[in-house]
């Protein structure tokens, strides 16, 4: 196990999240068409969203908080635990990230 408390691939994660939402705001923003820009924005936001899902999970695993039980099904109490710390994790992720998707939205103009 590594010295870091969280793992490099749910780091990276974490990373692609904002990078994404930036390049939602900067697509949105560019797309002339109002209808096209929304839709848009909300595609990456969403996929954002499910790479903060991806990259809590990992770091729920590495900690030894996994979904799956040996069986294969589904653990209740962990799977909470973890949408819980995604939920923790998202306003972290957009206020680290406002600078850049700032950033795009200056450069979209």
């Amino acid at each position: 196990m590594s010295t870091s408390s969280i793992p490099k691939a749910s780091a990276a994660g974490l990373v692609l999240a904002g990078v994404t939402m930036a390049l939602g705001v900067y697509f949105g923003t560019k797309v002339a068409d109002q209808n096209v820009g929304l839709f848009l924005l909300r595609l990456f936001y969403a996929l954002a969203a499910a790479a903060v899902l991806k990259s809590v999970f990992l770091w729920g695993e590495a900690r030894g908080f996994p979904i799956r039980r040996h069986d294969g099904r589904l653990h209740g109490a962990h799977l909470i635990r973890n949408l819980v710390m995604a939920a923790i994790t998202v306003p972290v992720v957009l206020i680290v990230a406002a600078p850049l998707v700032l950033l795009a939205f200056e450069l979209a103009r």
